[in-house]
């Protein structure tokens, strides 16, 4: 199947969900698969993601790049993977939430610190703006956390539900039918850490535009059916020994958000888009639209709640900003620039 997989360059990396925060970045990133990783540290509003978005427009041209968007806020970068020559170059922002230390320094990890060009005694003097911006930041993500918390039980019930009701084996049946044609073959499940979905201040975005020459089956829903259906399609898969690529959903690892396979791709879509609408499986499920306009509110409610946390996000950005030189950054850009060089002429 590896030669047919889906084709894509642009993924996330983490993930806001009903666990809370979640990162792959240890395993996006793992220095045991990279020549060269360089950690970026340094607080809001120092440039991280701007440097990254250099870096990567310097080698567009001339090399494979994988590009790691910011799971809070799409339109910033958490990391790059540029390929060429047979290299591999990871650049990862290494700041919390999705902290990356080094487990081989100097040999594959390279820190690259862009705190060093700030000026403290103008930074400290605006110490109370910068620790209040933090502590409302952090509880509005605790709040949206405990809202995705609430949402994700919702889910497991009704999932639990739904498995006693005849539906289920409505459900069951029609995925058999999509999948008569697949071969059986030896058990295989390859989950990738990379993520095509975000649950952000923007609420939920979907990363739809892969390349393919599969067959794409687009399975819709209410935003909670499909994700019932896509688990029992995982499922049955794996009962039937079909080799199976899966691309987890932002929600949670326990959902598939796309699920491939030798011959076809499945993957969650809009309804007015969808193959399968799979809202017809939920009829009768016991209390199912009162559950579901619970849930539907809750996450209303953490999307407000990540809005309100990159706001603060934004006013500590700002402060920072002004509080930098961003001279030492254009060296620290020449420097990684010299040595990626260096690596993909070797």
């Amino acid at each position: 199947m590896e030669n047919n997989e889906i084709r894509d360059n642009t993924y996330f990396g983490a993930a806001n969900g009903y666990g809370g925060f979640r990162s792959n970045f240890n395993a996006i990133f793992s220095p045991e698969e990279l020549d060269k990783l360089f950690i970026i540290k340094g607080g809001p509003g120092t440039g991280k993601s701007t440097l990254m978005k250099k870096i990567k427009e310097r080698y567009s041209s001339s090399a494979s790049i994988i590009t790691i968007l910011c799971s809070s806020d799409p339109d910033s970068l958490d990391g790059i993977l540029i390929r060429k020559n047979g290299v591999t170059i990871g650049i990862a922002d290494g700041t919390a939430p999705h902290v990356i230390d080094a487990k081989y320094p100097g040999v594959i990890e390279e820190i690259v610190n862009l705190g060093d060009g700030f000026d403290f005694s103008k930074l400290r003097q605006r110490k109370d703006e910068v620790l209040g911006y933090a502590e409302k930041k952090a509880n509005e993500y605790k709040k949206a956390y405990d809202s995705l918390k609430i949402a994700g039980e919702i889910y497991k019930y009704i999932a639990n539900t739904f498995s006693k009701y005849a539906n289920y084996t409505e459900a069951e049946s029609v995925i058999l039918g999509l999948i008569k044609d697949e071969k059986p073959s030896l058990k295989s499940v390859k989950k990738e850490p990379f993520l095509l979905d975000a649950f952000c201040r923007k609420g939920r975005v979907i990363r739809g535009d892969f390349e393919t020459d599969k067959q794409i089956i687009r399975i819709g829903g209410d935003g909670l059916s499909e994700q019932l259906f896509m688990t029992i399609l995982l499922k049955i898969l794996c009962e039937s020994n079909i080799p199976v690529r899966v691309f987890a959903s932002a929600f949670t690892d326990d959902v598939p958000y796309l699920i491939e396979t030798p011959t076809a791709v499945y993957t969650i879509a809009s309804r007015s888009n969808a193959y399968v609408n799979t809202e017809q499986f939920i009829d009768g499920v016991y209390d199912y639209w009162n559950l579901k306009k619970s849930y539907d509110a809750l996450l209303n409610s953490a999307t407000e709640m990540l809005c309100n946390a990159s706001e603060y996000h934004f006013k500590l950005e700002d402060i920072y900003a002004d509080s930098i030189s961003f001279d030492k950054n254009d060296e620290k850009y020449a420097n990684m620039v010299k040595e990626i060089d260096s690596l993909f002429d070797k």
